[in-house]
């Protein structure tokens, strides 16, 4: 096997494994410039993970459209300040925010 070759099956073995690293890195930094999110992911990665993913799935779906939701309480306007992905998630689909911002405060997400 000559060495372009070799080096073109290492580069095809190791993709995925690099895809997965990218994804992992991709979802450390989004736990990370989100305090709720860096605080849950202290006490339980995975569930950081699932919050992030949800977020995703409600940011890759189109709004459906103006449906009511309750106005944020406190905790979730503070919330929605300081996490930059609940934010943008809540400029997208309100309602979808408030119930993911219950989810993050079940699962110890705030400062209290």
């Amino acid at each position: 096997m000559t060495f372009f070759r070799r080096g073109a099956l290492a580069a095809l073995l190791l993709s995925p494994c690099l895809a997965r690293a990218e994804m992992a890195d991709a979802l450390a930094v989004q736990i990370a410039a989100n305090p709720a999110l860096s605080a849950i992911g202290q006490r339980d990665p995975a569930a950081a993970r699932r919050l992030v993913a949800e977020a995703a799935a409600i940011l890759g779906v189109p709004p459906a459209g103006l449906r009511s939701a309750e106005l944020p309480d406190e905790t979730d306007v503070a919330l929605l300040r300081d996490n930059p992905l609940m934010g943008a998630v809540y400029r997208h689909d309100p309602a979808a925010a408030l119930d993911l911002l219950t989810r993050v405060k079940q699962a110890g997400g705030t400062r209290r």
